[in-house]
């Protein structure tokens, strides 16, 4: 009479091909996961410079476009408090063939990964100064006052993937 043998577990081959499955998912969730991670790390790089390029925009509209003829090219540092990151920006300002109408290109790199990586944005200003006249009744009279502004028109590109207009 044959007795029928009972299976009561795996055999060694079994295990060891579940074990180089599983150990090959976790590697490669890893791996995805630690790639995930640093492309976020990067993105906020990307975000953190334009915020810089913004900010010095937005100075450099300030100080208006007379002083910026004055000195066409500016550039300076822009450090992280939180950490080692520092970004350079520069500032370039070329006269374009319409009369009074500056192209001006704001440029910031920093250093990751020993990489270096940039963004670029470039606009337009006029130095065109429009006159404006201000008549203001008072009791005891009558003033009239003459005022200067500049405008500013823009038009955004990038060097590095993503675009942007103020």
């Amino acid at each position: 009479m044959m007795t029928r043998r009972q299976n009561k577990g795996f055999s060694l081959i079994e295990v060891l091909v579940a074990a180089g499955l599983l150990a090959t998912a976790t590697v490669t969730i890893c791996a995805l996961g630690a790639k995930s991670l640093s492309a976020l790390r990067i993105h906020q790089e990307y975000e953190k410079a334009w915020d810089v390029l913004d900010r010095q925009m937005v100075l450099l509209d300030q100080i208006g476009v007379q002083s910026l003829i004055s000195n066409p090219n500016l550039s300076g540092i822009v450090s992280d408090q939180h950490s080692a990151m520092q970004w350079r920006w520069q500032a370039t300002l070329e006269p374009l063939e319409i009369e009074q109408l500056y192209s001006l290109t704001m440029m910031v790199e920093w250093v990751s990964e020993n990489r270096v990586r940039r963004i670029q944005c470039d606009t337009r200003l006029r130095a065109a100064a429009e006159t404006t006249s201000t008549t203001t009744s008072t009791a005891a009279g009558t003033s009239t006052g003459t005022g200067t502004t500049g405008t500013t028109g823009t038009t955004g590109t990038s060097a590095g993937g993503t675009g942007m207009t103020r």
